[in-house]
């Protein structure tokens, strides 16, 4: 290693180049038999499924549970929507250090916001006629959120949980910077090794998964929400940008 870095650092060589000398000079045709590319990618996949699979679900129980609990507190739920998530992750972040958690904790903390804003969003504008209607049918506070609000409120709901879900998908990527793994490890091993081939695969990996979990989403989403309903909130058709 300080012979690598000797040549990297004093005689100012390009990194990617002294690294694939090293490779070559190596005997790796006994490992290459066990650890493929192919190995690698579906390792990687599965890590990168792992970070944002609890990440999300995280997500999606405090932001509902924090969202159900301050969405009648205006003053509270403005605050809630316009912290910046890249705000939160500068502040907790560097205090667990590198790995999979501050990735998981990274995760979990952009893909809460956007669920909170649009469940508070949406209980908060559900049409007060129909709530007036239930106060008149004897309905109690906790009746009417349950049977109308949130009943109304699931297209915009499940709106923001599938675009936590994307954008979580796509910024667990940046995992690999502070060793949280996934398939941003493919790409990152790509731009060192000065590998075009790497940084495809892992880039092209990712953005095939966020397809796919948003074709998921999809037909969840016809499953679960009534056609009335979702037909009468059309947030949940918006586009999805990662």
């Amino acid at each position: 290693m300080a012979g690598l870095n000797y040549k990297v650092h004093i005689e100012e060589r390009p990194a990617a180049d002294v690294a694939k000398e090293f490779l070559a000079s190596l005997d790796v045709h006994s490992t290459h038999e066990t650890a493929t590319l192919f190995d690698k990618l579906v390792e990687r996949t599965i890590e990168h499924l792992y970070l944002a699979g609890i990440a999300l679900l995280a997500a999606t129980i405090v932001a509902l549970a924090i969202s159900i609990t301050v969405y009648s507190i205006p003053w509270l739920s403005r605050l809630l929507q316009t912290i910046p998530s890249l705000a939160l992750l500068a502040l907790m972040v560097p205090l667990f250090g590198i790995g999979t958690l501050p990735a998981i904790v990274a995760l979990f903390l952009y893909s809460l916001l956007p669920i909170i804003r649009t469940t508070v969003t949406a209980l908060s504008t559900v049409d007060p006629v129909l709530v007036q209607v239930a106060d008149g049918l004897g309905y109690t506070r906790a009746q009417t959120l349950l049977h109308v609000k949130i009943p109304l409120s699931m297209p915009a709901i499940f709106a923001g949980i599938r675009i936590s879900a994307i954008l979580c998908i796509g910024t667990a990527t940046l995992a690999a910077f502070i060793g949280g793994g996934g398939l941003g490890d493919l790409i990152f091993q790509g731009l060192q090794l000065d590998d075009t081939r790497l940084i495809l695969i892992g880039a092209a990996s990712a953005a095939s998964m966020a397809i796919i979990v948003e074709l998921l989403f999809e037909g969840v989403e016809k499953l679960i929400i009534p056609g009335h309903i979702a037909a009468s909130n059309k947030i949940s058709n918006d586009p999805v940008v990662v």
